[in-house]
């Protein structure tokens, strides 16, 4: 009896060792932790809002986020950061461009700086990690390119990037048409359907189908309505290809200054210009994440190990400091001497990223957005509806709160 009496007693001091352990790791984590460290940024002149036990400034956050996401911009306004990102804005006028805040529990500083951005972008040591994403999102988005580090990540990232090469990327052209011609056929279905020369289109959702059909045309090879033909615009290609058949080809003639390359190249920089502005004031990625795996020196500061590094895009692609008094306006002519001169900082454009994380399929998206509009502008005119309301919002990825209806009108055929 005397020896069940003491295995209790031993099972019971464990039980409390074991409790005292966690209470102690929890009071690390939620108190202590958070405390040393703020006062560790604040000798290094690092500063931010509040932290709430637990909730970190996430309350905050939640708060200027849902009156943001009452307020309609006017639609000539691109200063759209107030509306996505409206803490940052907050924080950042009141403890300057680099600042702390909390994720719940988890520190994150905040940069908005091309000098610390290619810092960390540009870093191959290993000492600026991608942060592991909660596990309820990774059920959703899956542990991809994008998640991984290490060994893994070189793995997947050597195995992905043939797949994105030029060549291979001319060979997708065929079927990024058929999809574009597909739509093209739906809305003059629709326009003649209602009976008049236009239609009102939530363009939106019609490039969110789009997409998803260009990419499981170009990457499974099936379509994205079942049962649908895969190659229903390759008439229309061929045609085209045909005519120019027609004329005497010339090894080489492409890269001549002849009058009609002179204009391809002059319409194919505009669209370039227009793309990239469009990019640098509605990047569809706010931001970009990193995590210290160590202990390092980022500019001035020293960053402790397990802090989240947050690149405010959004910011940092309307800084005046570096684009100029006219940072907010559209202004594509600011791209004319390309990416590095288009800003007072070579890197003041992140909208692929750069360095060993570069976008991966910056060369499918640009080819695809070119390739789609060329088709549509040579078919539609485009005007947005009175319903439009410019409300642009951060759902991960940067969105139209209340869609782009858009009315579109069917160009006459020649």
């Amino acid at each position: 009896m005397m020896v069940y009496t003491y295995v209790g007693y031993f099972a019971a001091g464990l039980a409390v060792q074991v409790l005292v352990a966690k209470i102690l790791k929890l009071c690390w984590i939620v108190l202590w932790r958070p405390y040393a460290l703020i006062k560790s940024f604040e000798k290094q002149g690092i500063k931010g809002p509040s932290y709430s036990i637990l909730h970190g400034t996430l309350p905050e956050m939640k708060t200027l986020l849902k009156a943001a996401n009452e307020v309609i911009l006017d639609t000539n306004c691109h200063d759209i950061a107030q509306r996505v990102q409206p803490h940052y804005n907050r924080w950042s006028a009141e403890y300057g461009e680099v600042f702390l805040f909390w994720r719940g529990v988890q520190p994150a500083i905040r940069i908005a700086d091309p000098k610390l951005a290619k810092q960390i972008l540009s870093d191959k040591s290993g000492a600026y990690a991608q942060p592991q994403f909660d596990h309820r999102l990774l059920s959703f988005a899956g542990n991809g390119v994008g998640q991984l580090n290490g060994p893994d990540w070189v793995r997947h990232r050597s195995i992905l990037t043939p797949a994105f090469t030029r060549d291979k990327l001319k060979l997708m052209t065929k079927r990024m048409a058929a999809c574009t011609i597909d739509m093209i056929d739906d809305w003059k279905n629709r326009a003649r359907i209602a009976d008049h020369q236009y239609v009102t289109i939530e363009m939106s959702e019609e490039f969110k189908k789009l997409t998803c059909d260009v990419i499981t045309h170009t990457a499974f090879g099936s379509n994205y309505v079942e049962g649908g033909e895969v190659f229903k615009a390759q008439d229309e290609l061929i045609h085209h290809c045909v005519a120019t058949m027609a004329d005497l080809y010339i090894p080489g003639s492409r890269f001549l200054p002849t009058p009609s390359n002179r204009q391809m190249w002059k319409m194919e920089n505009n669209l370039n210009m227009v793309l990239l502005e469009t990019l640098r004031l509605y990047c569809p990625v706010l931001e970009t994440l990193r995590e210290t795996s160590r202990a390092t020196k980022l500019g001035d500061f020293l960053i402790p190990k397990g802090v989240f590094i947050t690149i405010q895009l959004v910011q940092l692609h309307r800084s005046k400091e570096y684009w100029g008094e006219d940072a907010n306006d559209f202004n594509p002519l600011r791209f004319k001497n390309g990416v590095s001169q288009a800003a007072k900082h070579p890197n003041a454009f992140l909208g692929f990223g750069m360095g060993p994380r570069t976008c991966l399929g910056q060369n499918f998206a640009m080819l695809e957005v070119k390739l789609v509009l060329s088709l549509l502008l040579q078919r539609f005119s485009f005007f947005l509806s009175p319903e439009y309301k410019h409300a642009p919002a951060n759902y991960l990825t940067m969105e139209a709160q209340y869609g782009v209806p858009t009315i579109v009108k069917p160009l006459l055929s020649k």
